[in-house]
């Protein structure tokens, strides 16, 4: 995984595909997003999964904790999920217009 920073040949591969057509930074939700919005997900829903990809992964889930206490913890849970729910929902009302 580069994310982070650049990797030791110079380049940043954050957001950018690699030659063999994936991206080194979970590049697997694209695809997978696409394939959702094409069924009728919604463009807030997509937002709100984007956002909370990366707010959730397992790892830094276990760090937070560890750093932040449990108390803490389900407060910073709390906040992801309403601020997810409302970003879904400002996306979702902005392209009824």
């Amino acid at each position: 995984d580069h994310c982070g920073g650049a990797d030791p040949g110079g380049g940043d591969h954050c957001g950018s595909a690699d030659p063999g057509g994936t991206d080194h930074c979970g590049g697997g939700t694209i695809p997978l997003l696409q394939e959702w919005l094409r069924n009728g997900m919604s463009l807030g829903s997509a937002a709100a999964f984007m956002i909370t990809g990366p707010a959730t992964k397992i790892t830094n889930l276990g760090a937070l904790k560890i750093m932040m206490g449990f108390r803490r913890f389900l407060l910073y849970l709390i906040f992801v999920m309403a601020f997810s729910f409302a970003a879904g929902l400002a996306v979702n009302a902005c392209m009824a217009f």
